[in-house]
């Protein structure tokens, strides 16, 4: 009897000091919240291209796999040297992709569609670059004309130096979420205060103007000097994207 009046009293004095416990942790100060501001920033810059590529396909079609490949390599050949005749190095022909395929083409035979060998194309995809220059497109033009490769080709326009243009444009992303952020804290009465964090994914942008140009070579043989006055490429334009967290006071 004594023993479960001792133990009663044991449990009502445990619960007690559990209640004092509870008490004393709830009136005990929180540790300081900081509070935040979450804020993304776009930017945006331009920049004048200033280099000029141009990407060739040179192929060959033969019903022999030696002589296809030969053709080809003889087209390349004449190439490089309406390149270098252009003052250009003939190493700044660079070679993207080299390719060799049985070409078929679907023919009606007897009431019945097959596949009809036709030949081996060999293909070769060409690039070269060089300064933005208005005279020395129109002369490489030229020279592709009088080559008698038959290449189809493509211009496009870059930057040399894409460093200047990857600043400006996250400085302009970072200085568009702070102005953000500080017209909303502006607007609830409260003030920025420290960075807390900085979150960037860095994007893919290609640093190439939209301006594209192509031209039949029937047409480029009529073109001449009238090329110089066509070619006018537009700025290159980026975007980026910054995520920045304040403080807010």
């Amino acid at each position: 009897m004594i023993f479960r009046k001792m133990k009663k009293i044991a449990i009502i004095i445990a619960l007690l000091i559990s209640s004092v416990c509870i008490a004393n942790a709830a009136d005990s100060p929180r540790p300081h919240q900081v509070r935040t501001i979450t804020v993304k920033g776009t930017g945006r810059a331009s920049a004048t291209p200033d280099r000029t590529v141009i990407n060739f396909t040179v192929s060959s079609l033969n019903k022999n796999y030696e002589k296809a490949i030969k053709e080809n390599t003889d087209k390349i050949n004449r190439l490089e040297k309406a390149i270098v005749a252009c003052g250009l190095n003939k190493e700044a022909l660079t070679t993207s992709n080299f390719n060799v395929y049985a070409q078929n083409e679907r023919k009606n035979i007897d009431n019945v569609w097959t596949d009809v060998f036709v030949g081996y194309n060999c293909s070769q995809y060409l690039s070269i670059e060089f300064e933005l220059d208005q005279k020395l497109i129109g002369k490489v033009l030229g020279a592709i004309v009088s080559c008698d490769a038959s290449p189809s080709f493509s211009i496009s326009f870059k930057i040399k130096d894409t460093e200047p243009i990857k600043e400006a444009v996250l400085k302009d992303a970072v200085g568009n979420a702070r102005k953000k952020a500080e017209a909303i804290c502006e607007q609830v009465g409260c003030h920025l205060g420290a960075v807390q964090k900085i979150e960037y994914n860095v994007p893919r942008n290609d640093y190439v103007s939209r301006s594209t140009y192509s031209m039949s070579l029937k047409a480029m043989a009529y073109a001449n000097d009238s090329i110089e006055a066509a070619i006018n490429p537009e700025d290159i334009n980026v975007t980026d994207e910054v995520t920045v967290i304040w403080q807010i006071l």
